[in-house]
């Protein structure tokens, strides 16, 4: 694996990101994809913040599940 932002946690054979992605903790999977979409960059994780900031404002609270509607919050 090429990615600058990955080093090996000792805890259950997850990663640690540096940029953050999958909570900071992501499985090799989820590495292998992100470096293949290109997600591995300061700016696309800026840019995927961004948008979640705008979706999912920090003032209301979050749906606790899939299935959850917002006007059941």
């Amino acid at each position: 694996m090429n990615c600058v932002y990955q080093s090996r946690s000792r805890d259950r054979g997850q990663f640690n990101c540096a940029l953050g992605w999958y909570g900071g903790n992501p499985w090799l999977g989820n590495c292998l994809a992100c470096v293949q979409r290109g997600d591995n960059t300061p700016e696309a994780k800026a840019q995927f913040d961004l948008q979640a900031d705008r979706t999912h404002p920090a003032h209301r609270p979050r749906l606790s599940g899939c299935c959850d509607r917002a006007d059941q919050a």
